[in-house]
């Protein structure tokens, strides 16, 4: 039988922890909801059996973002089955389509099913809680109902960016959006004629634990010989597991005597479109403090990829966006008296 305040919540600091609940009826009438009513005893009666449940899909949703699910409906005393899928926030969609059905974001059975694996999707809305999934499932009038938490992801990341410093270092510099138990970060690099990454020793970047503010990080790496080289974050927890961030690359290339430039220019990135990095060149008339920001076109801040003295020449720096959404951002760079603005289209 479902219980409707039977629900676990969960707090997923910028991502989406899921809880789901299920049941089987022989042939539950349209317009029967089990989640918001009597559940599964309102048609089918007492339970005379257990039923389990096997889960896959996506464990977390971020923003905005369509996970596929796939429950699995185990004992009972036969193999008449049937299932009721509802969420607390975001859309519902049909995969397995057979004998099922899809009224006010609730997925039900009109009758039996002829299998014991359903799949369906999830949408998470733009903002808000996180979504709770709810299912049920009964095989003969054998239900049960089911709790389960899936573990938000431990940190957001915002955005990930490497330059190359004046001196010919590289320069990485990386914000969140939030974070849970987040012990640090260790730096990995390879060459770009290696086939593994390998973690910079002695190198880690402390977390801010858990946090729902906007945190910034940088990490120069000093140590880096001239070539194409590339980095990834190994975001480590409190309890000592760890994730992966993507990659950025950069070239370290020699230092070529040339003219200095007679004017400062801002030049578009490229490529553009994008997904998900484009690389944005410059070039300084004069040494001076630079800024190489992006933003939303209301003003939002959404990246800092330059903030440092820079010498007069060619400059360059790679913007990565994997968690914002498709649209139209803005890049503005400011250096002494100059200052000038582009657009960007990031396409998903």
């Amino acid at each position: 039988m479902f219980v409707r305040n039977r629900l676990i919540r969960i707090v997923a600091l910028g991502a989406y922890a899921l809880l789901l609940v299920v049941a089987f009826a022989m042939a539950l009438p349209t317009g029967v909801q089990g989640y918001y009513e009597a559940g599964c005893s309102s048609c089918h009666g007492a339970s005379n059996g257990v039923v389990t449940f096997t889960f896959s899909g996506p464990p977390n949703l971020p923003h905005g973002s369509t996970g596929t699910y796939t429950l699995t409906i185990n004992g009972g005393t036969g193999n008449a089955i049937g299932v009721d899928i509802g969420v607390s926030a975001g859309t519902l969609a049909l995969v397995t389509t057979t004998n099922l059905a899809l009224t006010s974001n609730e997925i039900y059975h009109t009758n039996p099913l002829p299998s014991r694996t359903v799949q369906f999707k999830v949408t998470a809305p733009a903002s808000g809680s996180p979504v709770k999934i709810y299912y049920a499932a009964v095989s003969d009038f054998a239900n049960n109902n089911h709790d389960s938490t899936l573990a938000p992801l431990p940190i957001q990341l915002s955005s990930f960016a490497v330059n190359v410093t004046s001196d010919k270092a590289a320069k990485l510099d990386w914000a969140t959006t939030s974070e849970i138990n987040n012990y640090g970060f260790a730096v990995q690099r390879k060459a770009a004629q290696e086939a593994d990454f390998v973690e910079i020793p002695g190198v880690l970047i402390p977390g801010h634990g858990t946090t729902l503010a906007a945190q910034h990080y940088s990490y120069t790496d000093e140590s880096v010989s001239l070539g194409d080289w590339s980095y990834r974050l190994r975001q480590i927890d409190l309890d000592g597991s760890s994730h992966l961030s993507g990659a950025v690359t950069v070239s370290i290339e020699p230092t070529v005597v040339s003219e200095t430039p007679a004017s400062c220019a801002l030049l578009q990135n490229y490529p553009n479109p994008f997904n998900p990095s484009t690389t944005i060149r410059y070039t300084l008339a004069a040494p001076a403090h630079t800024t190489l920001s992006v933003f939303t076109v209301t003003g939002q801040k959404v990246a800092t990829l330059v903030d440092e003295q820079q010498e007069a020449g060619q400059h360059s720096a790679q913007f990565r966006a994997p968690e914002l959404a498709s649209g139209i951002y803005l890049y503005r760079i400011q250096s002494g008296s100059f200052s000038e603005t582009k657009k960007l289209v990031l396409t998903k």
